[in-house]
């Protein structure tokens, strides 16, 4: 009966430890997927900002 329950214990043990592990995995993509977001937002900002003062000196220059 001993080795049952801790039979049955390793089972529930292992269970939960792949749900958790599956659950930490996505986590952490959703996380690097975050941060590729974010990367990309400050991409897209600076390469508008780079342009606005490109812009903006290009009009100087020419006026």
């Amino acid at each position: 009966m001993k080795l049952y329950l801790l039979y049955k214990e390793a089972i529930i043990g292992y269970c939960t430890g792949g749900i958790i592990r599956r659950v930490s995995e996505t986590f952490t993509s959703v996380v690097t997927i975050i941060t590729f977001v974010t990367t990309i937002d400050e991409m897209v900002v600076t390469k508008v900002i780079g342009n606005s003062i490109l812009n903006f000196s290009q009009d100087i220059f020419h006026s």
